[in-house]
């Protein structure tokens, strides 16, 4: 009777282990199978993946889903311009939301890398598009109209063009081009942005300002870009004892610091070509027409460029004064200390951020009412 028991236990012992192969060679087919299904809809279905893997907040795939899609397109539009609506460019448009997400998340310098040059890719490619003007003012009216913004956003989210040039400007720095921009829509360079403010007829103008304001944003996101290299995650609070003590500006011999605002020798051509004009930028931004909220609106992001950038130059300028390997720039330069980041309107004298926050910013605030 116990041998007949026994056999019994092992019949059954026999048989759960013969259900629990079965059971993960089920589970590993069907794993198998996801798998290929996967990959197949990759390969067949790139644009639908890139979507997929996107809800499911898997950025490097819907990139890389992105990207197969795009190479699968990319012959079609060699003679013709994509329509503005097209998958074309609406995959374009998150290539280039998940590269520049993905590059401020970078892990190490060669993810940050890799990175910067998908940001400069599609932001290069997305803003050479013919007409994109048109789908960046509608994403501008989407933005500030129906995103569900506080008014204080409003500036910040005025050109998804302005957005994008600075980052394409930031994965450029990364690689080492500081030199090359984007400047009014097309390739450019420091060189020819610099030359125009040389120029005896150069005058802002409503058709010029925004490229212009671009521009001196770029070059602001490269003072932060440069202070965060340096540990510095917020300049616009240091002293200026503070910011004259900044160990990696003040007491290494690394160079190319701020460059191109700033060399070895001190200012650049291109610094002091903007500061031979920036009073006359400061008082078109304060003179413009304001008839509503979008012509308020469109000031105050002139305004607040104009003040960034201000405010930006001053603080490197500051570091770098106090460093023995910069011997060009001084701190008693009023060029920048006294006069850069403040305006006279009417015979009073502001601190252009403070105008910007208890003036404009109220008033805009008050059209929207």
């Amino acid at each position: 009777m116990s041998q007949d028991n026994e056999q019994a236990r092992r019949e059954e012992s026999e048989i759960g282990v013969l259900i629990a192969k079965t059971a993960i060679k089920t589970v590993v087919y069907a794993l198998v199978g996801i798998v290929l299904v996967a990959a197949l809809f990759t390969t067949f279905f790139p644009y639908g993946a890139m979507r997929l893997y996107g809800d499911l907040g898997n950025k490097s795939r819907a990139l890389e889903c992105a990207e197969r899609f795009l190479n699968g397109e990319r012959q079609k539009y060699d003679d013709i311009s994509p329509a503005l609506d097209s998958k074309y460019v609406l995959a374009l448009h998150s290539a280039c939301s998940l590269s520049i997400s993905l590059y401020g998340g970078a892990r190490n310098d060669d993810e940050r890398k890799e990175r910067a040059e998908q940001v400069k890719k599609y932001t290069d490619e997305y803003l050479a598009v013919p007409s994109i003007a048109e789908r960046n003012r509608l994403i501008d009216e989407y933005n500030i109209k129906r995103g569900g913004q506080p008014y204080y956003y409003h500036p910040s989210l005025y050109s998804y063009r302005d957005y994008l040039v600075r980052y394409n400007y930031l994965a450029r720095i990364e690689l080492g081009e500081r030199n090359k921009w984007i400047y009014a829509g097309e390739q450019s360079d420091t060189a020819i942005f610099s030359n125009m403010f040389v120029n005896l007829e150069f005058a802002p103008t409503n058709n010029n300002i925004d490229e212009i304001c671009e521009a001196l944003n770029m070059l602001s996101a490269m003072i932060d870009y440069d202070f965060k290299r340096a540990g510095v995650e917020s300049f616009g609070s240091l002293s200026e004892n503070e910011l004259g003590s900044i160990p990696a500006i003040a007491d290494t011999v690394l160079t190319g610091w701020f460059e191109p605002l700033a060399a070895r020798e001190g200012k650049t051509q291109l610094l002091r070509n903007i500061e031979s004009k920036f009073e006359l930028l400061k008082n078109y931004a304060v003179s413009m027409t304001v008839t509503d909220s979008e012509s308020a609106l469109h000031g105050l992001y002139v305004f607040r460029s104009l003040s960034n950038f201000a405010d930006s130059a001053s603080a490197f300028l500051t570091a770098l004064a106090s460093s023995r390997y910069y011997d060009g720039i001084t701190t008693n330069d009023d060029v920048w200390r006294g006069n850069l980041g403040h305006i006279n309107i009417e015979g009073n004298n502001y601190n252009m951020r403070d105008y910007y926050n208890n003036v404009l910013l109220p008033r805009y605030a008050g059209m929207l009412v």
